[in-house]
C-alpha cells in the first residue's frame, strides 16, 4: 500500500521517472501469513485502503484527462489479420506448469525451433539442440504467478478456443528489468514459433503482447541475437528485427565462425506508454481492492 500511495504522489512526473516508480512494485510481494491485528489497528489498515484507493483513483482521472484524443488505427492488411485472428497469448502460471504435456510441448517447441534456426552452422552429426530443460521451462511458468508483481514471465500463444498442449503454436519471455540493462530499459526475448506455424502471424501477435506488457512499466526495449553473414536465417531476421520491428543495432562483437553478436534497442512509443500504464494501474487498483 505504500508503494501505490507512492506511485499515486508520483502521477505528474515525467515517463522516465514514472517507469522507476512502476518497476519498484515488481519486487514486493505481499506476505504469505499477515500477523493478526487489533480492532484499532484493523480500522487503521481499511482507512489506509481507501485512502490509497482514493489516490489511485485520481491518478487515474488526471492520467486519462491528460491522454490526447485517440486516432483511428491504420488499416490492417487483410490477410495478415486473417492469419491471425485465431491466436491468443497468454502468460504462463504454475497451473501450466502441472501439465506434464504441457511442459514436454514447449521445451520441444523451442528446443526443435532453435535447432532447425541454427541446425546449418552446427557439426552435421548433431541433430538436436537443447534451449531448455524441463526444470527451465517448469521455473519460467511459475513466474507468472506473482501476477502484476512479475518481472520476467513466459508468454504462451495457441490457436483456436481451448489452450492444450497441441494447440500451443509459440511462445517469448518479456522483462520489465533484466539485471544487463539500466532502469526502465525492459527487454524480450527466447521467441519461438512452432515449425508448422511459421509464416502465419505468430510472431507478431506474441512480439505486440510482449512490448504492450513491458510499455507499461518501460521506456525502451531491448533485444539481443546472434547473426551470421550469408546464412539465410540470419539475414531474415536482421531484416525483420533491424527493418520491419524498428530496431537499432547499440552494440556488437564477434564470435566465433564469424558470428556478430548483436544488442539492439528501441523506444516504446509515448501514447502506447501512455494506454499501457493506464491499463497496468487499472489491474493493480483492482487487486488492491480485493
Amino acid at each position: 500500500l505504500f508503494l501505490l500511495r507512492a506511485l499515486s504522489k508520483k502521477s505528474r512526473l515525467g515517463n522516465s521517472q514514472m517507469c522507476s516508480t512502476l518497476l519498484s512494485l515488481l519486487g514486493k510481494r505481499k506476505p504469505a501469513h499477515e500477523p493478526s491485528m487489533s480492532g484499532d489497528s484493523r480500522v487503521q489498515k481499511r482507512a489506509k485502503l481507501q485512502r490509497t484507493l482514493a489516490d489511485l483513483d485520481a491518478m487515474l482521472e488526471q492520467m486519462e484527462a491528460e491522454r490526447p484524443p485517440l486516432q483511428a488505427p491504420a488499416p490492417e492488411a487483410g490477410n495478415e489479420r486473417a492469419k491471425n485472428a485465431d491466436i491468443t497469448v497468454i502468460i504462463g502460471t504454475s497451473k501450466l506448469a502441472e501439465n506434464s504435456a504441457m511442459v514436454t510441448r514447449i521445451m520441444q517447441m523451442v528446443n526443435r525451433s532453435y535447432y532447425e534456426s541454427i541446425k546449418e552452422l552446427l557439426d552435421p552429426r548433431q541433430k538436436s539442440y537443447e534451449r531448455l530443460d524441463r526444470d527451465e521451462v517448469v521455473d519460467r511458468l511459475e513466474m507468472g504467478d506473482a501476477g502484476s508483481r512479475a518481472n520476467r514471465v513466459l508468454h504462451i500463444a495457441y490457436r483456436g478456443q481451448e489452450l492444450t498442449p497441441d494447440s500451443v503454436v509459440g511462445c517469448m519471455s518479456s522483462t520489465y528489468q533484466p539485471p544487463w540493462t539500466e532502469r526502465g530499459c525492459g527487454h524480450w526475448g527466447l521467441l519461438v514459433v512452432d515449425k508448422d506455424s511459421q509464416g502465419q502471424g505468430v510472431a507478431s501477435v506474441l512480439i505486440a503482447a510482449a512490448e504492450k506488457r513491458l510499455a507499461a512499466a518501460c521506456h525502451e526495449i531491448q533485444i539481443e541475437y546472434e547473426y551470421t553473414p550469408d546464412n539465410a536465417y540470419s539475414e531474415r531476421l536482421m531484416s525483420w528485427y533491424e527493418g520491419k520491428l524498428g530496431f537499432k543495432c547499440s552494440a556488437g562483437y564477434r564470435r566465433g565462425m564469424g558470428t556478430q553478436f548483436r544488442k539492439c534497442r528501441k523506444p516504446i512509443p509515448p501514447e502506447a506508454s501512455r494506454s499501457a500504464k493506464l491499463e497496468r494501474i487499472r489491474a493493480i487498483r483492482s487487486e488492491v481492492a480485493e
